[in-house]
């Protein structure tokens, strides 16, 4: 199980969703305005934000880097639709 989000923006063309929808639940293709965590395993993006506030081993730092990296690419194009369409995207969250 997980938590799927997604970004839509003004004149969203097919092959941008179907780039969403990747090869399944991946968590590292942000730039397309899809993110994933997992509700079981990790990284979870609270660990990566606090990760003092838990006792349980923490992910791999390739996870981590993976990880952030992808929540930075979906917040950069949400700023690139954003400012091309001059106005906000919408943000759909599935769990």
């Amino acid at each position: 199980m997980g938590i799927d989000v997604y970004l839509k923006w003004n004149e969203m063309k097919d092959e941008d969703h179907k780039a969403q929808l990747g090869k399944g639940f991946q968590t590292d293709i942000g730039d397309t305005g899809y993110l994933r965590e997992a509700y079981h395993g990790s990284p979870y993006a609270t660990q990566m934000l606090v990760p003092e506030a838990f006792d349980e081993k923490l992910a791999g730092e390739d996870e981590i880097k993976t990880a952030q990296k992808s929540y930075s690419d979906f917040v950069k194009l949400a700023e690139q639709k954003e400012e091309a369409n001059k106005e906000p995207c919408k943000v759909y969250a599935s769990y």
